[in-house]
């Protein structure tokens, strides 16, 4: 619904009441990492009002208020995409968007926390592999090399580790986006991150978010000084 009246001739006001609808995609329901077959539609409402005024023939100067009331808001996939776009020039890690060959990680204070480069393999690797020796096991979209009996070990090797979740845990880009993601959701928005394992009816593991504990502190410290430039 829009109302639009003008006020003699280099004015007008108006009003606009907007309903949304928004069902999640099929990604946001069964995605290994983040999906959630539990989800309900985003539903909103919005409304604006505001006055436009014509200061010449080219140009003009609006003033807005706004209101917005979302349920159910499907966010925590935008903020992975966007914690990629946060660290770009950051120092964090290195620029994924060009091959990275193993010259000084120690620069990224981020990945450096997690990972090392090893230039016989070509890759990256974590400083728990001892402990976490699933976890080049780990992948997701390229088929699966671990079935479900593998649940409860791998969440415990995470938990002597820094990383926030189990996807975080593929590569120093990842590591960032999920360590944003999970920092904004629980402890910024205050919202409750687990992870349960059951077997047989019956829960044998519970994970939940780090940034309140030991293994994350480090990572917390570079994230929040991050934020403080924003």
């Amino acid at each position: 619904m829009a109302i639009n009246k003008p006020v003699k001739n280099r004015a007008k006001i108006f009003a606009n009441l907007y309903s949304a609808f928004k069902s999640p995609t099929l990604y946001q329901f069964f995605d290994p990492s983040a999906g959630n077959k539990n989800l309900k539609p985003e539903k909103g409402l919005i409304a604006e009002a505001g006055t436009e005024i014509f200061t010449n023939r080219s140009s003009r100067l609006r003033v807005i208020g706004f209101y917005r009331n979302t349920k159910n808001a499907i966010q925590y996939i935008l903020l992975h995409e966007i914690g990629h776009v946060l660290s770009i020039g950051q120092g964090l890690h290195p620029p994924w968007w060009k091959v990275f060959k193993g010259d000084n990680l120690s620069q990224y204070a981020f990945a450096s926390s997690s990972w090392q480069f090893s230039k016989k393999t070509e890759s990256f690797v974590s400083n728990y592999e001892k402990n976490f020796w699933l976890r080049p096991k780990v992948v997701y979209y390229l088929g699966a090399k671990l079935n479900a009996s593998h649940a409860e070990m791998v969440y415990t090797q995470l938990e002597v580790t820094n990383f926030p979740t189990l996807y975080a845990a593929t590569n120093p880009f990842d590591d960032f986006a999920e360590s944003f993601v999970t920092y904004v959701h629980t402890v910024m928005m205050k919202k409750p991150f687990e992870v349960a394992i059951q077997r047989n009816g019956k829960t044998v593991k519970r994970f939940g978010s780090c940034w309140e504990t030991e293994r994350c502190k480090q990572k917390r410290v570079l994230i929040e000084e991050m934020l403080k430039e924003f």
